[in-house]
């Protein structure tokens, strides 16, 4: 929304939907989610950010390499946090596994970074 292009989105309606898809469309590495745009085809969330970023609204990146660079740092900071949180919910005990996850200082102190980042600003860049 935020580069002004219109999309589709598609959501299977199970995974064996989306296992059956996956294998007909064309992707180098299936996956969700995934883009294509005038015949090219790619997933990975980060790379797909960065794309449609660069293809259709560049100022999204901000407005210099250093702009970018931060940009680029906290979406891995952030994907840290994110790995570190998905392993918690997969896991076979996601108690155990969200205690460890609240308890882990790496992970609080990412967290606190985040924050203070932010600070009073609307979005962690702007």
């Amino acid at each position: 929304a935020s580069a002004g292009i219109k999309w589709e989105e598609y959501n299977p309606e199970s995974r064996e939907a989306w296992f059956e898809k996956k294998e007909t469309i064309g992707l180098d590495f299936p996956n969700l989610p995934f883009l294509e745009v005038d015949g090219f085809k790619m997933t990975e969330s980060n790379a797909i950010m960065i794309y449609i970023a660069r293809k259709f609204k560049p100022t999204l990146l901000g407005h210099n390499h250093e702009d970018e660079a931060r940009i680029l740092e906290i979406m891995n900071v952030i994907n840290d946090i994110r790995k570190e949180f998905y392993q918690a919910v997969y896991s076979p005990t996601p108690k155990d596994k969200f205690e460890a996850f609240n308890s882990n200082q790496n992970m609080v102190t990412k967290m606190g970074l985040v924050a203070k980042f932010l600070g009073e600003k609307p979005f962690l860049v702007c």
